[in-house]
């Protein structure tokens, strides 16, 4: 009996492998990139009139890799920001026991709004880029950095009133 069910047993591994390992007809196997591993990192092709163009071409799209997520360290959840995003302390549990289990069991927790959950985000591949790709990539990211410093200044400014 038992040599009877070890024997089926056999056939059934073999046949699920054999089923597993068959080579699909209709594949064929590619290097060229496909979108899977590629980011777009600006579409200006609908905003700008070809002869205004900021950059060399209208539409950049770099290889990728995927990283992990710095916003939720790789674990997809975070604790929503309504909860603690203006920090909390140690009063606050005090005040609430049932607040602070709830907090470190999870209960608040959200899904990352960085990956979406996926714990992973695509990032530009530096080392699979081309010349061009990496020229327009750069200057892409000093106007942006640029960008961010004048909004910064007139944040401050508005701010304090145009007084320091």
């Amino acid at each position: 009996m038992f040599l009877a069910f070890y024997l089926l047993d056999k056939i059934v591994i073999n046949d699920i492998i054999r089923s597993v390992t068959k080579p699909r007809p209709n594949r064929v196997a590619t290097k060229e990139p496909t979108m899977r591993n590629m980011i777009v990192i600006f579409d200006y092709s609908e905003e700008y009139h070809p002869d205004e163009q900021p950059y060399e071409l209208d539409r950049l799209e770099v290889p990728a890799k995927n990283e992990v997520c710095g916003n939720c360290r790789g674990e997809g959840r975070i604790v929503n920001p309504n909860i603690d995003g203006h920090g909390l302390t140690r009063e606050d549990f005090d005040e609430d026991p049932q607040f602070e289990e709830d907090y470190f069991s999870g209960v608040y927790d959200i899904h990352c709004p960085e990956c979406k959950g996926k714990r992973v985000i695509k990032t530009p591949d530096l080392s699979q880029m081309t010349d061009q790709q990496k020229k327009v990539y750069w200057a892409y990211q000093n106007d942006r950095e640029d960008e961010m410093r004048e909004m910064e200044w007139e944040r401050r400014i508005s701010e304090y009133g145009g007084q320091w």
